[in-house]
């Protein structure tokens, strides 16, 4: 690590032990946050297509024989 990010992790951490347990909390959120906004970005998850015989019928009346 570099003195200034050194630097800026101590007085990160002197600023946050000055603050009350919820607002230590409302911190460790954000930063959550943060580290989530800016890591990696996921291959989007696949996507199945279902379609029900009844929706494809219903979509492409047919006549049927007995009708």
């Amino acid at each position: 690590m570099t003195s200034q990010v050194l630097d800026t992790t101590s007085k990160l951490i002197a600023k946050l032990q000055t603050l009350a347990p919820e607002q230590q909390k409302q911190v460790l959120d954000f930063v959550e946050f943060l580290a989530q906004k800016y890591s990696q970005p996921q291959p989007p998850q696949k996507r199945v297509l279902v379609l029900s015989i009844d929706a494809v019928f219903d979509a492409y009346p047919v006549q049927r024989m007995w009708e």
